[in-house]
Parts: structure tokens; C-alpha cells; sequence
């Protein structure tokens, strides 16, 4: 005798693309919300004249310090 439940599998997903689009949206929101964020900070110390670049490396440094 054979399960009914073997029967009712879910079909996989034929494209990947389908399961990262909302993944790939939630990370842009983020990183667009972090990113307002940084520039808020250093406009508050009166470095927005501070390249991105340099901006981003001296966040991460404070992020990541032990």
C-alpha cells in the first residue's frame, strides 16, 4: 500500500530567479536604509564631504572592531 502523501509533493521551482528576486529585493532595501543611515551619521559630524569610500571603510571599521 502506497502513501497518498508521496503523491502530493510540491513542484520545485524551474527558475532560481523566482526564488531570489524577493531575497535580492529585502537586501537592497537594506542596504539602501543602511546606507541613508551612514550618511545621516557623518553629516551629523560634519564629514559629508568625506568620500563614500572612506565613509564605508570607517563604518565597517567601527561595525567590526572586537
Amino acid at each position: 500500500m502506497t502513501s497518498n502523501a508521496l503523491s502530493i509533493t510540491p513542484k520545485q521551482n524551474s527558475s532560481p530567479a523566482l526564488f531570489a528576486l524577493p531575497l535580492l529585493k529585502r537586501i537592497k532595501q537594506e542596504s539602501q536604509k543602511e546606507y541613508a543611515e551612514m550618511q545621516e551619521a557623518f553629516e551629523l559630524l560634519g564629514w559629508s564631504g568625506l568620500p563614500d569610500e572612506l565613509k564605508i571603510e570607517i563604518m565597517l571599521s567601527i561595525w567590526f572592531r572586537n
